[in-house]
């Protein structure tokens, strides 16, 4: 792997906070990536994502923006595929300082290809917050008599967050997907060639002072208790009552069943929630709810089991006051 090209060097201004992002490391996860915008046809291969774990370098700096570098994520046409893409999508997680809000303002990417004579490659981007409506970029590279170096930025224009508190709850969770596509023409025996795995994903983030403002502000989900079901493993429905505090919340089912929330994170807004139960009896794992309205009085949600957010589903978990 080549060493990360010097972005800022390369004109991406940036003028932030001496603020180093806080990665929550335990809550990153990769996410399918929607391929209809990919150029495709005849003699087309999707090689799919390289987002996985061990691929996936993530550094943080101190100015408010942190990389995402891979081993490897590259493509290139062959005899048998002249038209062929691969992907990355990522969901990362990052809490707000206490005192602070924090916005993702920039996404910078980096890499390099080299084209056929009537070929051309793409580099598809869609960022912002999770489950907002981001905006798509389509750059596209056509032949020179070189390899060239990809340097590009994407304004994402998303909200501030909440402010940060001193437990650590309130984040914002930002999400990537990359596309990067080669073709070729039919009778061409040169290759394209399109690669990220020698550059980086650079994300900005502008982080701002609260003045004052409390940590969870007139966060909804505090607001009162919730009636909810959820469709427990064995396919029943179960139903009860759950309530969200500052230090995470607490839950009964009307059989009897009595646990805690754990680990409660908010982000976008709050319009979306994340944590771990756990039950009295030591049974425990994750749930992820979402909410559409502001003062979140009806939420939809699912649970799992395992430490990862994500893995191990089990059923939905609705809820409404």
């Amino acid at each position: 792997m080549k060493a990360l090209l010097p972005l800022i060097a390369l004109g991406i201004s940036w003028t932030a906070d001496a603020i180093t992002p806080n990665i929550d490391y335990d809550n990153f996860y990769t996410t399918d990536v929607n391929n209809s915008d990919v150029p495709s046809g005849e003699q087309s291969q999707d090689i799919g994502s390289f987002c996985f774990e061990d691929n996936v370098n993530i550094r943080p700096n101190n100015d408010g923006t942190f990389d995402i570098s891979f081993d490897e994520f590259n493509i290139e046409t062959s005899p048998d595929y002249r038209q062929v893409h691969a992907s990355c999508g990522v969901v990362i997680p990052i809490k707000v300082p206490e005192g602070k809000k924090v916005r993702f303002s920039q996404l910078g990417l980096e890499g390099e290809t080299e084209v056929s004579l009537n070929g051309q490659s793409f580099l598809i981007v869609r960022p912002g917050y999770e489950n907002s409506e981001r905006r798509l970029t389509v750059n596209r590279y056509f032949h020179q008599p070189k390899v060239q170096d990809i340097v590009e930025t994407t304004n994402i224009g998303e909200g501030y967050s909440e402010c940060g508190d001193s437990e650590g709850n309130i984040q914002i969770l930002m999400q990537a997907d990359i596309i990067i596509a080669a073709h070729r023409a039919n009778a061409e025996t040169k290759e394209t060639y399109m690669a990220i795995d020698g550059g980086a994903f650079r994300y900005f983030l502008d982080y701002q002072d609260c003045g004052g403002e409390p940590g969870h502000g007139d966060n909804p989900w505090m607001e009162g208790a919730y009636q909810f079901s959820y469709v427990a493993a064995d396919g029943n429905i179960q139903y009860g009552s759950m309530s969200f505090d500052k230090f995470g919340g607490r839950y009964e089912t009307f059989s009897g069943g009595k646990g805690t929330l754990q680990d409660v994170r908010y982000s976008n807004a709050n319009k979306k929630v994340v944590g771990r139960w756990r039950f009295d009896n030591g049974q425990e794992g994750w749930f992820r709810f979402r909410t559409s309205d502001r003062s979140a009085q009806v939420f939809q949600g699912e649970w799992g089991v395992g430490r990862t957010v994500g893995s191990n589903r089990r059923g939905t978990w609705n809820g409404k006051r």
